[in-house]
């Protein structure tokens, strides 16, 4: 009895399925012996040109500097350039070390650092600008300022860059380690504005008295947007050290390293 009991519940059961079926919509089969060409994705892959910019500047001006420099380079290889934006130097470090990129413009802090961490990168090209492969990091404060000199920020407030920017953190970090201090000691408080250009302008509004930055963007802006950097004065100007390098994976294919660069 309980034997018989079983097979017509399960007779039961299988009605119901089977009548819940009729009531909706018909029933779609899967060919699972139909498969997916793997190198068509590759192909789709590689018709792209995966570039990301370090956030020295803000994202829009980043757009603005760099857009013309990877549709070229694009162009040249045959691609489509696919911008990929991060907020710090880190994400795009990241992103390398995941090879999830084929070129970047990085920040020489950001090299050091992803050497530290065994990141494999290739420096595939180094910017001469004006005819030098130096640049500098600059203490700025606001031109109407009663500061001279970069002792004359203690106590105050002052604005980083990103904590893996070379001239607008490791360089200010180099200073204080001078003077046995640490920004914490040193200043009165510190925020990190993830682009050259906000740091600029958060001394020229009075948000920080003081800030490091990137000669590079400093000129820029004096030469282009001169009202940008009206309200900016320069106390001080560090050695010469190398240029932002221009990068790619160690892993990326060969072929497309030697093309690129």
């Amino acid at each position: 009895m309980i034997r018989w009991s079983l097979v017509i519940t399960g007779m039961v059961f299988l009605l119901g399925i089977l009548s819940c079926r009729s009531r909706h919509e018909e029933v779609k089969y899967v060919d699972f012996s139909k498969k997916m060409n793997i190198q068509n994705y590759k192909e789709s892959r590689n018709g792209l040109l995966r570039v990301a910019v370090a956030s020295m500047t803000s994202p829009k001006q980043t757009l603005v500097y760099y857009q013309n420099l990877i549709q070229y380079i694009a162009r040249k290889l045959n691609k489509k350039p696919h911008f990929i934006q991060r907020k710090t130097y880190r994400e795009v470090n990241d992103l390398l070390a995941q090879g999830k990129l084929d070129l970047a413009f990085i920040c020489s802090g950001a090299l050091v650092d992803a050497w530290a961490k065994g990141i494999p990168l290739r420096v595939v090209a180094i910017p001469v600008i004006n005819g030098q492969t130096y640049y500098h990091a600059l203490i700025i404060v606001r031109k109407d300022s009663p500061y001279h000199k970069f002792d004359d920020l203690r106590g105050k407030r002052f604005a980083f860059t990103d904590p893996l920017s070379h001239t607008g953190y490791r360089y200010p970090l180099y200073l204080l380690k001078l003077r046995h201090s640490s920004p914490e000691e040193f200043f009165r408080t510190t925020f990190f504005t993830y682009a050259h250009d906000y740091s600029i302008q958060a001394v020229s509004r009075g948000i920080a008295d003081g800030a490091s930055v990137d000669e590079l963007i400093y000129a820029y802006l004096k030469k282009t947007t001169p009202e940008a950097v009206k309200n900016i004065r320069v106390i001080h100007k560090s050695q010469p050290f190398g240029m932002p390098p221009v990068v790619c994976p160690a892993q990326l294919y060969p072929e497309l390293a030697w093309k690129i660069q």
